[in-house]
């Protein structure tokens, strides 16, 4: 059986219905819901921007910019989720916690700031290398940037510019940062100032406007999710029906939201499967 390609799906939402999605299915494992990307060039909308932008003809994952609103944000990283950012099929970094609040929705909090410790982990190679740091995302004094950071260390607010709010002086440590001072235009471009694993400096860190560094950032619920932590499940069940149910797969992790029934589908199925093979081995 085939692994799922990676695209749109419809995704079901527990409350909230179905919902288009453009899904990773092909990064570390996949399963991974996008909600936003940049190509790096000027005048694209920032990471906290609540405009949507289709998919267009560069897909995200070559670099094409895409964005959905706040809301749909906020619902796709409502549980227990992880962030990818990901620059490549073996250029990226996966952190260990959501990348904006249940909130961010609702247009009440806004402006925001928040801020989460993290273990960060980078691809390299043929392993994945760990460290501890900083996540955050702020919607408050980012007109030249500093809307979303992933660092080593904890950053410190309007380091470079009173218009950048998650940026350290000379955007030290940092893995992810956004900055774009010389227009305040709320259009900062991304980039990196520090390597990690596959993961290397990219970017120049001198305000300009322009020249950023292609990314895109997506969640992924945690494996304790819908499917009850089986692989078997999702593997058997999620990917044969896909276009039924949802989005989900990731060759043997289930990230995948299913309706009830599917899921006691799902594990009829396992079990039933798993007595047969038992049943087999004996004879």
């Amino acid at each position: 059986m085939s692994a799922a390609a990676s695209g749109m799906y419809s995704v079901h939402i527990a409350g909230h219905g179905m919902v288009s999605a453009y899904c990773d299915m092909d990064t570390d494992g996949g399963g991974w819901t996008v909600l936003w990307s940049t190509s790096g060039a000027d005048d694209e909308e920032p990471f906290t921007s609540d405009t949507a932008v289709a998919v267009g003809d560069t897909t995200p994952l070559a670099g094409g910019a895409f964005n959905i609103d706040r809301t749909q944000k906020a619902l796709f990283a409502a549980r227990p989720s992880e962030t990818l950012i990901r620059r490549s099929d073996t250029a990226w970094l996966r952190v260990s916690h959501a990348p904006v609040p249940p909130v961010f929705g609702d247009a009440a909090i806004h402006p925001l700031r928040r801020t989460y410790p993290v273990t960060i982990a980078a691809a390299n190679g043929l392993v994945v290398v760990t460290a501890t740091g900083s996540m955050g995302v702020s919607t408050s004094s980012v007109s030249g940037g500093g809307d979303f950071s992933v660092s080593l260390e904890p950053v410190t607010s309007h380091g470079m510019h009173a218009s950048a709010d998650l940026v350290n002086t000379g955007c030290s440590n940092q893995l992810v940062w956004s900055y774009s001072s010389a227009q305040a235009d709320s259009d900062g471009k991304y980039g990196s100032s520090v390597s990690m694993g596959s993961w290397s400096a990219q970017g120049t860190c001198d305000g300009s406007e322009g020249g950023g560094v292609a990314m895109t950032v997506a969640v992924r619920e945690l494996a304790q999710g819908a499917c009850g932590g089986s692989s078997w499940c999702c593997y058997f069940c999620c990917v044969s029906s896909v276009r039924r149910w949802v989005c989900v797969v990731v060759g043997m992790r289930c990230s995948c939201v299913v309706p009830s029934l599917s899921s006691w589908m799902c594990l009829s199925f396992t079990c039933s499967l798993m007595l047969l093979f038992r049943l087999l081995w004996r004879t």
